[in-house]
């Protein structure tokens, strides 16, 4: 368009359920609709949506009576229902750039609108060929290795959260000169926790001598908690000296065999489950902590480590993906290697040898967060990731 100002239809499955890729598209949308109109297409809606941003709400059929087979039916149920209601749109009301937030829809439901002019964006959250074996059903693995590298190859630009996500997009087919290596941001509010909050002094640490650790995150295996479980009861019966050391778990997903794991362990009131939390009510989680602990098996950047990270938390993480670019080793914490459980301990016992030590390590996250990953930065990323692709012709779908 003349004035620059584009139509962007921003594409996430269910933006009504919430969760972390809901967060980013919605935000992507506020951030660009300050200068694009910009229009969130879901299956269902959230409760709020953003200002001067559009909402169209996708029928698409469910196939959940297949039980534990339904997953790939819906996938490609949504997808289709999405390319269908792009056309129709565009019929009447031309779109620029169809931004999707997963790679089925980038690649089923993007790809016809090349032919038409429309350019397709995708925002890349995670990488099939990144996971460890069982993350996913192996029919739904299967059909992600078929459309993640379609979608690669046919976005015209594809943001992606670290360099290690770089790797494997090229590795997958993407054109390295389409691809934008972009964080996601973070505000102090959507975690609760006042803007003008000061770095944490040293006496806030190590209460009493006791070491409290936090899991932020879905209880999923390949978030690795029960690593963090098996590192809990290494450092209690560390040869090197035992620490007082206990686990709080905050998140959803399945911890009956978890709690079963601890109760194996011995870990006793050691170990707390507390179930999935508002994200406004994470703040006071991270302020009392000592280290937030992410032992992922796989992990394209770790929202949870910049959230402790804001409010002054050391982060001990796996040495794997974009947890190598969000974590500097021995400066805003530790790395350790993934599923290691022996190796997380020893990044612990490291991180936590002084108060002085985690308030250091906090104070330099604390800064690092600020300086590198506020949405303002990230937001005018994108709007440059947009403007570099406005004299682009689409790719041409085979």
């Amino acid at each position: 368009m003349s004035d620059g100002r584009r139509t962007i239809v921003i594409v996430s499955p269910d933006l009504g359920a919430g969760g972390s890729v809901s967060d980013i598209a919605m935000r992507h949308a506020r951030e660009l609709a300050a200068n694009h109109r910009v229009i969130l297409m879901s299956r269902s809606a959230p409760q709020a949506v953003p200002a001067r941003v559009e909402m169209i709400t996708v029928v698409a059929r469910r196939w959940n009576w297949l039980r534990r087979f339904c997953h790939v039916p819906n996938e490609v149920s949504f997808a289709l229902a999405v390319r269908q209601a792009l056309l129709r749109l565009h019929e009447h009301s031309p779109i620029d750039i169809v931004w999707c937030h997963s790679h089925a829809t980038a690649a089923l439901s993007a790809a016809p609108l090349r032919r038409l002019g429309v350019q397709s964006f995708m925002t890349a959250h995670g990488d099939i060929f990144d996971r460890p074996a069982g993350t996913y059903s192996s029919e739904l693995a299967w059909f992600y290795r078929q459309v993640t590298p379609a979608a690669y190859r046919l976005s015209d630009r594809v943001q992606v959260l670290s360099p290690a996500m770089r790797d494997r997009a090229i590795a997958s087919g993407a054109a390295p000169a389409r691809i934008h290596v972009i964080p996601n941001g973070l505000d102090a509010a959507e975690i609760g926790v006042p803007a003008d909050t000061p770095p944490r002094p040293a006496e806030s640490f190590l209460p009493g001598h006791r070491l409290r650790l936090l899991f932020v995150g879905n209880l999923l295996h390949v978030k690795g908690p029960d690593v963090l479980l098996h590192a809990v009861r290494i450092l209690r019966d560390g040869a090197a000296g035992s620490l007082d050391a206990s686990a709080c778990f905050v998140g959803g997903g399945p911890s009956g065999e978890l709690e079963k794991l601890a109760a194996q362990l011995r870990l006793g009131d050691h170990v707390r489950f507390l179930g999935s939390q508002p994200r406004t009510a994470l703040g006071p989680h991270y302020a009392n902590c000592d280290i937030v602990c992410i032992p992922s098996r796989s992990e394209p950047l770790s929202l949870a480590a910049l959230e402790a990270m804001m409010c002054g938390a050391p982060v001990v993480a796996s040495r794997t993906g974009g947890l190598v670019t969000v974590v500097t080793d021995g400066v805003t914490g530790c790395l350790a290697n993934p599923g290691d459980p022996q190796d997380l301990a020893r990044a612990i016992r490291q991180a936590a040898s002084s108060r002085e030590h985690l308030a250091q390590m906090g104070l330099h996250g604390f800064e690092k967060v600020r300086r590198e990953y506020s949405w303002p930065q990230v937001a005018a990323q994108l709007q440059a990731m947009v403007d570099g692709a406005s004299n682009d012709s689409p790719i041409r779908a085979c």
